[in-house]
């Protein structure tokens, strides 16, 4: 049972008040609407200023800062053109910035696993949890837990998005596993407390994309690697093996099913929804619903691409053509 301080300090609703900073909205909708090069990179590096100032460099306030600078350069370098007179200078950049990306993605996804934990356990007096502000130093950090572990899955899906434009296939399946419990936490927790509801569906449709994501990420690991002879998916950290390679295919489509299955679902909660004559189901919402469909329509056909190819090698094993591969378009999730 937590302790009366404790308890004091918890709130399901609590957000680091940094996220209520115009500049902090703004940055947000320039990346929304795809103008982060109007000036996002900016307004995030002076608010991780302040932040680290303010509240430390281990704060909820500097994690949520930090994963939006870091998903900002990402995304502006994803949209920059291409400078052909030095490529070999912009290749260099590239490479740096990605680094720097993925480092503000990783910092921020640390933080957040230690403020995502349980802190029900009594402390002593001479416990020094991380400050929230100067003033409030002693101040357990679990007033934003629920919200750390609604972020945790978010980040390490940016961060997936990352390792996967940098062709580091295993890494990014790694982080789209790791993110695949806290979307089904999510879903379990919302269905038990607001069924039928936009909310759920919402968090039921990322419990779905965590899936689709791994399905596709596996099939474009086969993508990047053909013609090749398959081989497993190592970690390029770690150096353990992600997925061997006689299960690539076989793990891309149980995910692929498991996704399908929770589309399904999600589609009966909209026509539910809509039955009912619900206000709550925003268009958006509905957009993002196609876009899942979208996502799991194309790793459907690569996968009936795979299993034709594996028919036409069956049948032309003497044969001298090579199989280019599926053909996966990129299509992330924020």
């Amino acid at each position: 049972m937590a302790t009366e301080t404790e308890s004091s300090f918890t709130n399901r609703d609590a957000v680091p008040s940094v996220t209520q900073d115009a500049r902090f909205r703004a940055g947000q909708k320039l990346k929304q609407s795809g103008r982060v090069h109007l000036g996002a990179i900016h307004m995030f590096e002076i608010l991780a200023d302040r932040a680290e100032d303010e509240f430390g460099i281990t704060s909820i306030e500097t994690a949520a800062v930090y994963y939006e600078l870091g998903h900002s350069i990402f995304l502006d370098l994803t949209c920059r053109r291409v400078n052909s007179k030095d490529p070999a200078n912009e290749e260099t950049h590239k490479a740096n910035t990605l680094e720097d990306a993925l480092e503000y993605m990783a910092k921020s996804c640390s933080i957040l696993y230690a403020h995502g934990q349980n802190h029900d356990q009594n402390h002593d007096d001479d416990d020094d949890p991380p400050a929230i502000t100067a003033s409030t130093k002693y101040q357990y950090q679990n007033q934003y837990q629920e919200w750390a572990r609604d972020q945790i899955p978010r980040v390490l899906i940016g961060i997936g998005n990352i390792q996967s434009y940098q062709h580091k296939h295993a890494d990014a399946i790694d982080s789209y596993m790791n993110a695949v419990p806290y979307r089904e936490a999510a879903s379990d927790a919302c269905r038990k407390e607001t069924y039928q509801s936009s909310a759920f569906l919402k968090r039921h449709r990322l419990y779905a994309e965590s899936h689709v994501l791994i399905a596709e990420e596996l099939l474009i690991s086969m993508a990047y690697y053909s013609p090749s002879p398959p081989s497993d998916l190592v970690h390029s950290e770690t150096g353990l093996i992600i997925v061997k390679a006689d299960q690539v295919t076989t793990l891309a489509k149980t995910y692929y099913e498991q996704g399908k299955e929770k589309l399904q679902d999600i589609v009966y909660m909209m026509a539910s929804l809509e039955e009912e004559g619900s206000s709550e189901l925003l268009p958006s919402e509905k957009q993002d619903v196609c876009h899942l469909a979208t996502m799991l329509m194309e790793v459907g056909m690569s996968l009936a691409q795979l299993s034709e190819e594996d028919t036409v090698s069956i049948s032309h094993s003497n044969s001298n053509s090579k199989s280019t591969g599926p053909a996966v378009k990129r299509k992330r999730v924020e």
